[in-house]
């Protein structure tokens, strides 16, 4: 990881039009050293994806919406807003 090494988080999104080529909607998100929250929306839907990355390297397991993870929701949605207006991101 590292193109973190320096930072605390990154941020990242994928506007394509839907269906693209890879049938996703388009996406944004943010991450830290654990975590990874990507948040879809657009014509494919309005959903989030949680992942663990330190459990769950493979990204295999959301976990987006258990109670044991909804303080790290918090802080990532929150992280996720912050970094949009600094991109001067407003379409989600």
């Amino acid at each position: 990881m590292e193109f973190l090494e320096n930072r605390d988080k990154a941020y990242g999104e994928r506007n394509d039009d839907f269906p693209a080529v890879h049938q996703v909607s388009r996406q944004d998100g943010v991450r830290d050293h654990r975590y990874k929250l990507i948040h879809f929306y657009g014509p494919g839907g309005n959903y989030e994806e949680l992942y663990d990355l330190r459990k769950d390297p493979d990204e295999l397991n959301n976990v987006a919406g258990r109670k044991k993870y909804r303080k790290v929701e918090a802080r990532l949605r929150e992280a996720l807003a912050k970094d949009r207006l600094e991109q001067s991101v407003f379409e989600y």
